[in-house]
């Protein structure tokens, strides 16, 4: 870690090496998803980082998983490309420890606890908050991690938004959006195509979407969106000579995403009421080879959560309560675990002393029952201690829980001899994060501590030969440092840098938990003129261990992108170079079924892109 902190100190005192990284500080920006209500990003206790649809411009990125790649703290996992499936750890967090949202509504499959975060492109998304300290205070089970919300748009001032790109390996994008109002009713429909011919054999993809938002009289709101993805499965490269081959050549995969929101709002002098009806699906079809019978199948995975949530925001001059109860049910099926439904009931409590004060203070507090994992109390204290010279310290301290999924349940595959257990307990950590930011004009520094420690985790464990079952008898602590910076030393002219150390202990073992870097980092340069921008970004990822054991590791690997945009009148053109040096690198591994090898995932190399958007 010493090295690495080194490096960073280097990076922050070169002009040649930088590239982009989200900014750690947005000054007055709105955030919604640190108390599941409005409020300025200098009045949240909690660490939040936004990126927002100009953030995803300058860094060329394509879907959400891309877009993710941007957050130091965010370390992205991915099969390759953009067929590739891409799931996302937030210090250390697993994925399945993260909750996802949809303007404000969980993805997260019911049946795996994740979602593949390449099946949403980003050209109609608003902006991304991610909240990285744990909020089961505020979102129950899975937001142990952190929370990840992902904010399409809504109505617009443009009436017609448009933008067609092409790309290496066959890449073509277009994104129609149409917005306006009748009367009282404001609306946007969209159409977005995103395909890819891949870079590897058997590595496609196609993915089509469409939505709707519409608001009325801001009483009545209404998002839906629809995504459809069919892609090419080709696991690790055949033989360790041709990276570019398939050990799974013919395995193909089918995803649906859907995601329905309804909110009915009151305001009655400092109390506002919102009713909202929710509805997530997915459905993912799978293709493949059986390596045993050699036979070809197709197995599904049906998810789906639905439900409503009831709250209430009272103000008291400057502090703010806010409040609510909730219920939903999810289902899932699949071939392997069978068909089964959970419900949960919850109600949450929030008071927000009040921005504005020397120090304010936010309390949370919720209780969720589940007749399968039982009843959870989290709690939650945060802090804000504004110091001199703009300097401002935020504290949290939180507990927090992760429900165990329907695979982990209920998993049934003896032909494998693999079992779920039906008697799982929750997981369980207990976080602690505090930052330190001073922000100067345009030029901000931080630098924050957080630590995690993790109990009753469920692991897949072998109880008898040639059997397997998930049982809680992992333990883990996660101690990280961050630092950030943001300089501009000429007008139009800005570098910004950030860096996340981790140690991270699976304490069952001593050993390292696998996919967590000691270090990352994320550094850039931006030069704006006339209405010319050129972004150069950088992003370096320690190696990982792949193992639990310890002794097989990916390298690691530095990856540079250029991305130089022009405003031509009201339109934009855009020319981005990705992985400028051509970096050979992996984020994760897998079995041939050629040779029962363990080998990295290949991720694409040196590719170019041309976007015009109006």
């Amino acid at each position: 870690m010493r090295k690495s902190i080194c490096l960073f100190l280097l990076l922050c005192l070169s002009s040649v090496s930088f590239a982009s990284d989200v900014p750690v500080f947005s000054g007055d920006q709105i955030v919604v998803t640190a108390v599941r209500r409005p409020q300025p990003i200098s009045g949240s206790s909690s660490t939040v980082k936004i990126i927002s649809s100009d953030d995803i411009g300058k860094t060329g990125a394509k879907t959400v998983a891309e877009a993710l790649k941007s957050v130091t703290e965010v370390n992205v996992k991915s099969t390759g490309g953009l067929g590739g499936i891409s799931t996302v750890r937030l210090k250390s967090a697993s994925s399945s420890q993260i909750l996802i949202l949809v303007d404000g509504q969980k993805i997260n499959s019911t049946l795996l606890g994740v979602f593949d975060l390449n099946d949403i492109p980003v050209s109609n998304i608003d902006r991304i908050e991610i909240v990285e300290d744990s909020l089961s205070a505020i979102y129950g089970a899975d937001a142990m991690g952190g929370v990840i919300n992902i904010i399409t748009k809504g109505a617009q001032v443009k009436p017609l938004t448009a933008s067609v790109s092409y790309g290496s390996f066959g890449e073509f994008g277009a994104y129609l959006s149409s917005a306006g109002s009748l009367s009282d009713l404001s609306y946007q429909v969209f159409y977005q195509d995103l395909k890819s011919d891949g870079f590897r054999q058997n590595s496609d993809y196609k993915n089509q979407g469409y939505g709707v938002s519409l608001d009325w009289k801001d009483l009545l709101s209404l998002k839906y969106n629809v995504a459809n993805s069919e892609k090419g499965n080709p696991g690790v490269p055949a033989s360790d000579t041709d990276s570019w081959s398939a050990s799974t050549p013919f395995d193909r995969q089918k995803d649906f995403y859907g995601n329905l929101s309804i909110d009915l709002k009151n305001k009655m002098g400092n109390s506002s009421n919102k009713l909202t009806l929710f509805e997530n699906t997915q459905n993912e079809t799978v293709h493949y080879q059986d390596s045993f019978t050699g036979l070809f199948t197709d197995d599904r995975y049906f998810s789906r959560i639905y439900g409503s949530e009831l709250q209430n925001i009272m103000r008291f001059s400057r502090a703010v309560l806010t409040s609510g109860i909730e219920w939903k049910r999810s289902i899932g099926d699949s071939s392997k675990a069978g068909d089964h439904n959970l419900d949960n009931s919850s109600v949450y409590v929030n008071l927000d002393s009040g921005s504005g004060l020397p120090m304010s203070a936010n309390f949370g507090l919720r209780y969720d029952n589940s007749p399968v994992w039982g009843n959870q109390v989290m709690p939650r204290v945060g802090m804000i201690v504004d110091l001199s010279g703009g300097s401002r310290l935020r504290y949290s301290f939180a507990k927090a829980f992760r429900a165990p999924t329907m695979n982990e349940l209920y998993w049934n595959e003896p032909s494998y001899g693999m079992y779920g257990n039906p008697d799982l307990k929750p997981e369980k950590s207990d976080s602690f994060n505090v930052v330190l930011e001073n922000i100067c004009g345009s030029d901000s520094l931080s630098a924050g501590y957080y630590s995690n420690r993790m109990t009753d985790m469920i692991s897949w464990v072998q109880t008898s030969p040639f059997v397997w079952q998930t049982q809680n008898i992992s333990s883990a602590k996660v101690d990280g440092v961050s630092l950030g910076m943001k300089k501009e030393f000429l007008p139009g002219a800005s570098i910004y840098a950030s860096y996340n150390g981790e140690n991270v202990t699976d304490l069952s073992s001593g050993k390292k938990i696998p996919y967590s870097p000691d270090y990352r980092i994320n550094a850039g340069l931006e030069l704006s003129s006339n209405g010319l921008r050129i972004n150069i970004n950088s992003k370096d990822v320690a190696s990982v261990y792949t193992d639990t054991a310890n002794t097989q590791t990916l390298p690691p690997y530095r990856v540079v992108d250029l991305i130089v945009s022009k405003n031509i009148f009201s339109a934009k053109m855009t020319a981005s170079v990705l992985n400028i040096l051509d970096e050979r690198y992996y984020e994760s591994v897998g079995y041939s079924t050629v040779d029962w090898k363990e080998r990295g995932y290949p991720m694409p190399g040196r590719r170019f892109e041309v976007k015009f958007s109006i």
